[in-house]
């Protein structure tokens, strides 16, 4: 690993070329596969759509994932408040908080190498929206079939931490237009959702299935994913396979109709949870908690070689 860089990063392996930046949040920018982007930018997607209107591609959720039901509760012993118009605080077209806090600009501190990226975040844990000390260290190791990222939460003060942190990987299969695509996804409990996003209600199994996206909107929350489950985006030659290999239990999907992506975001726990506790790990002081997913990328083979000896 090369020393620290300020905010940006580049990685290559043979037809990858993965750009990555931390600033407010931590994110993979660009993902290309010979040339051909893979990742959808923040001015391509609906406002609504983005990370607190500025990152999409791959985001880190961090100290939460999706929604939130409210502004105070309790957990883990300790109160949080949302206060509203906290500039940390992103919020929905329903004044829901969502995807997480915006870290402190230079917050974040980077390494990188050829293939490899490392990310480290302290967060003291001061003031009512998420008063709970612990570190971040994010690894992003990029190999020819893809990209693998692992993300450890540790404990670093005297309390226990909540985990729900998550990414939101939006993803296209470039140059094949949506009715195109096929939509998979492994066996897992689909989550009832009122009319905010918020789950409501018990969850029902459903059985692995690949079918055609075409003009399906989703937004739509599992889990009991068991660990190995993959997620995933085919067609024309192209598969996208977002598997949950640790650490994530839960799932989000979500399409909107007004752009041509896909988010397959793994979440350590459902939408919501660090208000009802439903699902929800808490890491000990000095503890830790591993969550590892990885996208393979298998393009459509070279026209040029189709057809060679």
């Amino acid at each position: 690993m090369s020393a620290p860089v300020a905010a940006s990063a580049t990685l290559r392996s043979g037809p990858l070329e993965l750009t990555a930046a931390a600033d407010r949040f931590l994110a993979v920018t660009s993902l290309r596969h010979a040339g051909r982007e893979l990742l959808a930018g923040p001015g391509e997607l609906p406002p609504a759509a983005t990370v607190h209107g500025a990152s999409a591609g791959i985001t880190l959720l961090h100290p939460w994932a999706n929604r939130l039901g409210a502004n105070r509760f309790a957990v883990a012993e300790r109160e949080v408040d949302l206060a509203p118009g906290d500039p940390a605080v992103g919020r929905d077209g329903d004044g829901l908080a969502i995807h997480g806090l915006a870290a402190a600009p230079g917050a974040w501190r980077l390494a990188a190498g050829d293939r490899a990226l490392a990310a480290t975040l302290e967060h003291a844990g001061e003031g009512g929206a998420f008063p709970f000390p612990h570190r971040l260290d994010v690894e992003l190791a990029l190999a020819d079939g893809g990209l693998r990222v692992a993300t450890t939460l540790r404990a670093t003060g005297p309390v226990a931490v909540p985990v729900a942190f998550g990414w939101h990987p939006y993803l296209r299969l470039p140059g094949l237009p949506r009715r195109a695509w096929v939509l998979e996804l492994p066996d897992r409990e689909r989550l009832v959702a009122d009319a905010r996003g918020v789950p409501a209600g018990p969850a029902g199994a459903e059985r692995a299935e690949a079918a055609p996206l075409a003009g399906r909107r989703l937004d739509v929350g599992f889990a009991g994913l068991a660990p190995g489950a993959v997620l995933g985006l085919r067609g024309g030659g192209w598969r996208l396979a977002v598997a949950l290999e640790a650490g994530y239990p839960a799932a989000q999907a979500y399409a909107p109709t007004e752009a041509d992506v896909v988010s397959l975001e793994p979440m350590t726990a459902v939408t919501d949870a660090l208000r009802t506790g439903r699902g929800l790990p808490l890491v000990p002081p000095g503890g830790a908690y591993r969550a590892v997913f990885a996208l393979a990328v298998a393009g459509p083979p070279d026209r040029a070689m189709v057809g060679r000896r």
